[in-house]
Protein backbone atom coordinates (compact mmCIF):
# COMPACT_ATOMS: atom_id res chain seq x y z
CA UNK A 1 0.00 0.00 0.00
CA UNK A 2 1.53 3.37 -1.29
CA UNK A 3 2.02 6.22 1.62
CA UNK A 4 -0.32 8.11 0.47
CA UNK A 5 -3.58 5.92 0.26
CA UNK A 6 -2.02 4.62 3.49
CA UNK A 7 -2.52 8.20 4.96
CA UNK A 8 -6.47 8.37 2.83
CA UNK A 9 -7.06 5.46 4.81
CA UNK A 10 -5.98 6.24 8.05
CA UNK A 11 -7.74 9.46 7.66
CA UNK A 12 -11.02 8.07 7.16
CA UNK A 13 -10.69 5.79 9.87
CA UNK A 14 -9.96 9.26 12.29
CA UNK A 15 -12.72 10.70 10.57
CA UNK A 16 -14.90 7.70 11.56
CA UNK A 17 -13.87 7.82 14.78
CA UNK A 18 -14.00 11.40 15.73
CA UNK A 19 -17.82 11.34 14.11
CA UNK A 20 -18.46 8.24 16.60
CA UNK A 21 -17.42 10.08 19.17
CA UNK A 22 -19.46 13.32 18.21
CA UNK A 23 -22.74 11.58 18.12
CA UNK A 24 -22.03 9.21 21.30
CA UNK A 25 -21.54 12.52 22.91
CA UNK A 26 -24.64 14.21 21.67
CA UNK A 27 -26.44 10.34 22.73
CA UNK A 28 -27.70 11.03 26.55
CA UNK A 29 -30.20 8.64 27.64
CA UNK A 30 -32.66 9.67 30.95
CA UNK A 31 -33.64 7.68 34.19
CA UNK A 32 -34.49 8.83 37.74
CA UNK A 33 -32.66 10.78 38.94
CA UNK A 34 -33.70 10.01 42.86
CA UNK A 35 -34.34 6.33 44.04
CA UNK A 36 -37.66 4.93 42.75
CA UNK A 37 -40.21 3.57 45.32
CA UNK A 38 -41.98 0.46 44.34
CA UNK A 39 -44.93 -0.96 46.27
CA UNK A 40 -44.46 -4.51 47.37
CA UNK A 41 -46.58 -6.86 44.94
CA UNK A 42 -47.72 -4.58 42.31
CA UNK A 43 -45.61 -3.22 39.03
CA UNK A 44 -43.39 -0.72 38.66
CA UNK A 45 -41.91 1.43 35.62
CA UNK A 46 -38.53 1.39 35.57
CA UNK A 47 -38.06 4.49 33.38
CA UNK A 48 -35.48 5.16 30.85
CA UNK A 49 -35.71 7.29 27.57
CA UNK A 50 -33.59 7.74 24.58
CA UNK A 51 -32.87 10.81 21.99
CA UNK A 52 -33.69 10.21 18.25
CA UNK A 53 -31.83 11.50 15.47
CA UNK A 54 -35.27 11.31 12.98
CA UNK A 55 -34.14 7.58 11.91
CA UNK A 56 -34.44 4.74 13.93
CA UNK A 57 -33.41 0.98 13.49
CA UNK A 58 -35.36 -1.78 15.55
CA UNK A 59 -33.27 -4.12 13.92
CA UNK A 60 -29.68 -2.58 15.52
CA UNK A 61 -31.26 -1.30 18.32
CA UNK A 62 -30.02 -3.58 21.87
CA UNK A 63 -31.46 -2.59 25.01
CA UNK A 64 -30.19 -4.34 27.76
CA UNK A 65 -31.33 -4.12 31.99
CA UNK A 66 -29.48 -5.07 34.47
CA UNK A 67 -29.41 -5.74 37.84
CA UNK A 68 -25.46 -5.42 38.88
CA UNK A 69 -24.00 -8.72 37.08
CA UNK A 70 -27.86 -10.69 36.63
CA UNK A 71 -29.60 -9.94 33.50
CA UNK A 72 -33.46 -8.57 34.03
CA UNK A 73 -34.31 -8.20 30.52
CA UNK A 74 -32.64 -8.10 26.71
CA UNK A 75 -33.92 -6.61 23.61
CA UNK A 76 -31.65 -7.36 20.06
CA UNK A 77 -31.89 -8.23 16.60
CA UNK A 78 -35.78 -7.04 16.70
CA UNK A 79 -37.29 -8.93 19.86
CA UNK A 80 -36.97 -9.83 23.64
CA UNK A 81 -34.05 -12.07 23.77
CA UNK A 82 -34.60 -13.62 27.30
CA UNK A 83 -31.84 -16.95 27.19
CA UNK A 84 -29.08 -15.37 30.11
CA UNK A 85 -32.08 -13.40 31.84
CA UNK A 86 -31.83 -14.03 35.45
CA UNK A 87 -34.51 -17.29 36.78
CA UNK A 88 -35.52 -14.44 39.30
CA UNK A 89 -37.14 -11.86 36.64
CA UNK A 90 -38.80 -14.87 34.45
CA UNK A 91 -42.13 -14.20 33.04
CA UNK A 92 -42.37 -10.73 35.16
CA UNK A 93 -40.54 -7.86 32.97
CA UNK A 94 -42.27 -6.56 30.03
CA UNK A 95 -40.48 -3.39 27.46
CA UNK A 96 -43.06 -1.45 25.40
CA UNK A 97 -42.50 -2.28 22.19
CA UNK A 98 -44.49 0.68 20.64
CA UNK A 99 -42.74 2.92 22.17
CA UNK A 100 -39.41 1.86 21.23
CA UNK A 101 -39.49 4.13 18.13
CA UNK A 102 -40.49 6.92 20.14
CA UNK A 103 -37.14 6.79 22.39
CA UNK A 104 -38.64 4.67 25.47
CA UNK A 105 -36.69 1.73 26.58
CA UNK A 106 -38.44 1.80 30.10
CA UNK A 107 -39.38 -1.32 31.55
CA UNK A 108 -42.38 -3.02 33.41
CA UNK A 109 -41.22 -5.19 36.60
CA UNK A 110 -44.36 -6.94 38.35
CA UNK A 111 -45.09 -8.76 41.43
CA UNK A 112 -42.17 -7.11 43.34
CA UNK A 113 -40.80 -8.66 46.23
CA UNK A 114 -38.23 -7.18 48.77
CA UNK A 115 -35.80 -8.95 47.14
CA UNK A 116 -35.86 -6.77 43.75
CA UNK A 117 -34.54 -3.76 45.32
CA UNK A 118 -31.13 -2.48 43.98
CA UNK A 119 -29.18 -0.99 41.60
CA UNK A 120 -30.33 -1.24 37.67
CA UNK A 121 -28.78 -0.32 35.02
CA UNK A 122 -29.95 0.60 31.88
CA UNK A 123 -27.87 0.36 28.64
CA UNK A 124 -29.00 1.45 24.97
CA UNK A 125 -26.86 0.77 21.87
CA UNK A 126 -27.97 2.17 18.54
CA UNK A 127 -26.24 3.77 15.34
CA UNK A 128 -26.55 7.07 16.81
CA UNK A 129 -24.85 6.05 19.74
CA UNK A 130 -24.67 4.55 23.40
CA UNK A 131 -25.00 4.74 26.90
CA UNK A 132 -25.35 3.13 30.43
CA UNK A 133 -26.69 4.49 33.36
CA UNK A 134 -27.84 3.66 36.45
CA UNK A 135 -30.58 4.09 39.29
CA UNK A 136 -31.37 3.09 42.79
CA UNK A 137 -34.98 0.92 43.04
CA UNK A 138 -36.46 0.95 46.73
CA UNK A 139 -39.48 -1.75 47.61
CA UNK A 140 -41.81 -0.84 50.31
CA UNK A 141 -44.73 -2.37 51.65
CA UNK A 142 -47.80 -0.29 53.43
CA UNK A 143 -48.03 -1.21 56.89
CA UNK A 144 -51.33 -3.17 57.86
CA UNK A 145 -54.01 -1.61 60.80
CA UNK A 146 -52.45 -1.95 63.54
CA UNK A 147 -53.62 -5.11 66.06
CA UNK A 148 -54.34 -4.06 69.77
CA UNK A 149 -53.53 -6.97 72.40
CA UNK A 150 -53.81 -5.90 76.17
CA UNK A 151 -52.88 -8.29 79.18
CA UNK A 152 -53.47 -7.41 83.43
CA UNK A 153 -51.27 -8.54 85.69
CA UNK A 154 -51.23 -7.11 89.21
CA UNK A 155 -48.39 -5.61 88.35
CA UNK A 156 -50.50 -3.72 85.68
CA UNK A 157 -51.33 -3.46 82.24
CA UNK A 158 -49.47 -4.46 79.12
CA UNK A 159 -50.31 -2.88 75.82
CA UNK A 160 -48.71 -4.45 72.27
CA UNK A 161 -49.78 -3.13 68.87
CA UNK A 162 -48.74 -5.73 65.98
CA UNK A 163 -48.54 -4.39 62.57
CA UNK A 164 -46.96 -5.89 58.86
CA UNK A 165 -45.17 -3.73 56.21
CA UNK A 166 -41.46 -2.83 54.66
CA UNK A 167 -38.95 -1.67 55.22
CA UNK A 168 -37.91 -1.50 58.78
CA UNK A 169 -40.43 1.45 60.67
CA UNK A 170 -39.86 4.00 63.36
CA UNK A 171 -42.38 3.63 65.77
CA UNK A 172 -42.75 5.38 68.81
CA UNK A 173 -45.48 5.83 71.83
CA UNK A 174 -46.60 9.01 73.69
CA UNK A 175 -48.14 10.13 76.60
CA UNK A 176 -51.11 12.78 76.82
CA UNK A 177 -48.29 15.25 76.53
CA UNK A 178 -46.91 14.08 73.63
CA UNK A 179 -43.70 13.24 75.42
CA UNK A 180 -41.85 9.84 74.18
CA UNK A 181 -41.73 6.84 76.33
CA UNK A 182 -38.67 5.10 74.98
CA UNK A 183 -38.28 3.69 78.75
CA UNK A 184 -40.98 1.55 79.00
CA UNK A 185 -41.23 0.16 75.27
CA UNK A 186 -40.04 -2.77 74.00
CA UNK A 187 -40.41 -3.51 70.13
CA UNK A 188 -39.34 -6.58 68.11
CA UNK A 189 -39.31 -7.13 64.28
CA UNK A 190 -39.25 -10.94 62.19
CA UNK A 191 -39.41 -11.31 58.77
CA UNK A 192 -42.38 -13.70 57.47
CA UNK A 193 -42.59 -15.55 54.25
CA UNK A 194 -43.15 -13.07 51.69
CA UNK A 195 -40.00 -11.23 53.15
CA UNK A 196 -42.17 -8.26 54.67
CA UNK A 197 -41.50 -7.07 58.74
CA UNK A 198 -43.90 -7.87 61.62
CA UNK A 199 -43.46 -5.37 64.26
CA UNK A 200 -44.77 -5.82 68.02
CA UNK A 201 -44.06 -3.08 70.21
CA UNK A 202 -45.04 -2.97 73.57
CA UNK A 203 -45.82 -0.92 76.31
CA UNK A 204 -46.26 -1.42 79.98
CA UNK A 205 -48.57 0.99 82.67
CA UNK A 206 -48.47 0.51 86.45
CA UNK A 207 -51.28 -0.84 88.19
CA UNK A 208 -54.25 1.71 88.50
CA UNK A 209 -53.24 3.68 85.74
CA UNK A 210 -55.25 5.80 84.41
CA UNK A 211 -54.05 7.54 81.05
CA UNK A 212 -54.02 8.41 77.32
CA UNK A 213 -51.36 6.72 75.07
CA UNK A 214 -50.54 7.58 71.44
CA UNK A 215 -48.91 4.48 69.39
CA UNK A 216 -46.91 6.44 65.96
CA UNK A 217 -45.42 4.10 63.28
CA UNK A 218 -44.06 5.83 60.57
CA UNK A 219 -43.30 4.07 57.13
CA UNK A 220 -41.14 6.85 55.33
CA UNK A 221 -40.67 5.39 52.26
CA UNK A 222 -44.17 5.59 51.49
CA UNK A 223 -45.01 8.59 53.53
CA UNK A 224 -47.17 6.46 55.54
CA UNK A 225 -47.57 7.44 59.05
CA UNK A 226 -50.52 5.61 61.11
CA UNK A 227 -51.29 7.23 64.61
CA UNK A 228 -53.65 5.34 66.79
CA UNK A 229 -54.76 6.77 70.64
CA UNK A 230 -55.32 4.32 73.24
CA UNK A 231 -57.53 5.85 76.73
CA UNK A 232 -56.83 3.36 79.31
CA UNK A 233 -58.79 3.59 82.86
CA UNK A 234 -58.23 1.79 85.79
CA UNK A 235 -61.51 0.62 88.08
CA UNK A 236 -61.34 -0.64 91.36
CA UNK A 237 -64.44 -3.37 91.83
CA UNK A 238 -65.61 -6.52 94.64
CA UNK A 239 -64.07 -10.31 93.44
CA UNK A 240 -66.52 -12.91 94.51
CA UNK A 241 -65.12 -14.64 97.57
CA UNK A 242 -63.18 -16.90 95.29
CA UNK A 243 -60.30 -15.90 96.99
CA UNK A 244 -59.70 -14.68 101.13
CA UNK A 245 -61.39 -11.18 101.32
CA UNK A 246 -59.12 -9.16 98.03
CA UNK A 247 -60.10 -6.45 95.36
CA UNK A 248 -60.20 -6.63 92.16
CA UNK A 249 -59.02 -4.19 89.36
CA UNK A 250 -60.69 -3.76 85.72
CA UNK A 251 -58.66 -1.93 82.98
CA UNK A 252 -60.89 -0.42 80.22
CA UNK A 253 -59.34 0.72 77.05
CA UNK A 254 -60.54 2.52 73.85
CA UNK A 255 -59.52 3.19 70.54
CA UNK A 256 -61.07 6.94 69.84
CA UNK A 257 -60.71 6.24 65.55
CA UNK A 258 -62.22 3.31 65.68
CA UNK A 259 -65.35 3.63 68.46
CA UNK A 260 -66.49 -0.05 67.87
CA UNK A 261 -63.08 -1.16 69.60
CA UNK A 262 -63.91 -1.14 73.33
CA UNK A 263 -62.43 -3.88 75.82
CA UNK A 264 -62.27 -4.90 78.98
CA UNK A 265 -59.71 -6.74 81.05
CA UNK A 266 -59.70 -7.74 84.60
CA UNK A 267 -57.20 -9.43 87.13
CA UNK A 268 -57.18 -10.04 90.54
CA UNK A 269 -55.50 -7.75 93.66
CA UNK A 270 -53.17 -10.28 95.39
CA UNK A 271 -52.95 -7.71 98.36
CA UNK A 272 -55.19 -8.37 101.09
CA UNK A 273 -57.99 -5.89 101.55
CA UNK A 274 -57.25 -2.47 104.32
Amino acid sequence: MSCTLRRTVLSLIYAFLELHVFCSARFEITVPSAPLVAVHGQSAILSCTFPLDGRFDLDSTIITWQRRLEVVHSFYHGRDQLALQSRRYANRTRLYHSELGRGNASLRLDRTPPEDAGEYMCSVSMLSGSQSKSFRVKVAAFYTEPHLQVSASPQGVELTLTSRGYPTPKVRWLDGTGAELSNDTQTELRRDAQGLYVVSSSLTQGSGSNSTLTFVLSNQDLDQEIRREVSLQSEAVTVPPLEPSGLGRCYFYSIPEAKDKLGKVSVLDLEDAA
